[in-house]
């Protein structure tokens, strides 16, 4: 299901680019694909060591293994292609990665208390901290490099799954309101989808389909 949600986010994504990295090899776009690339070098280890220990594994742990090495080739492709065309976290990346980690928590769990002292415990702890720190990367908005006007937008259209999860977005504005009374200028801009000409445009397509 990921790396279909992942295909369908990279072909149907518009070609023009939002993003601006001043230092191209600094950018959070060359960390991110540097972090999934060891990612994915942790993979193909672990599906290794999971081939040649078989007093650990269970019938699904091979197919286990080369799905969530296909997913890491997936979301590199996709975390590349949406890191400049999106002017927001990828959705499907936050998603996959945060549910992800909790189900891996649980088999770190389970493979150390299997045996402390092998190899696979070990790598596995790496490759879920490893990808602990892409979620975080991940999670990162991107204002400061945004290009032109798409700066100024407001921060409801640029901030990540988990910041809309908890109005996270929100705290600066109750924070202005709690030390004065609210104006005009102290609103966020308002998102494109929800400007009167945009609703206007979308309620007459609408009505005339009625008639």
């Amino acid at each position: 299901m990921f790396i279909r949600d992942s295909l369908e986010e990279v072909l149907f994504r518009s070609s023009s680019s939002f993003v601006n990295y001043p230092l191209p090899y600094l950018s959070p776009i060359n960390v991110m694909q540097t972090a999934i690339a060891l990612f994915g070098i942790l993979q193909i280890s672990l599906l290794i060591l999971w081939c040649l220990d078989t007093a650990e594994r269970s019938p699904a742990t091979i197919a286990a293994a080369t799905l969530s090495l296909a997913n890491s080739i997936a979301f590199c492709i996709l975390s590349y292609a949406e890191h400049g065309r999106n002017l927001r976290p990828s959705a499907v990346l936050g998603t996959y990665l945060f549910f992800s980690l909790l189900f891996d928590i649980v088999r770190v769990r389970t493979l150390w208390l299997i045996d402390e002292h092998t190899h696979l415990a070990r790598l596995f702890t790496t490759s879920v901290i490893l990808k602990l720190g892409i979620l975080i990367l991940e999670a990162r908005e991107k204002q400061q490099y945004l290009n032109n006007d798409d700066c100024k937008r407001g921060p409801e259209e640029l901030s990540s799954i988990f910041s809309q999860g908890v109005f996270y977005w929100l705290n600066q504005l109750i924070l202005t309101g709690y030390r004065k009374v609210l104006s005009i200028e102290d609103l966020y801009p308002l998102d494109d989808e929800l400007t009167g000409e945009t609703l206007q445009a979308k309620f007459d397509k609408a009505w005339n389909n009625c008639e």
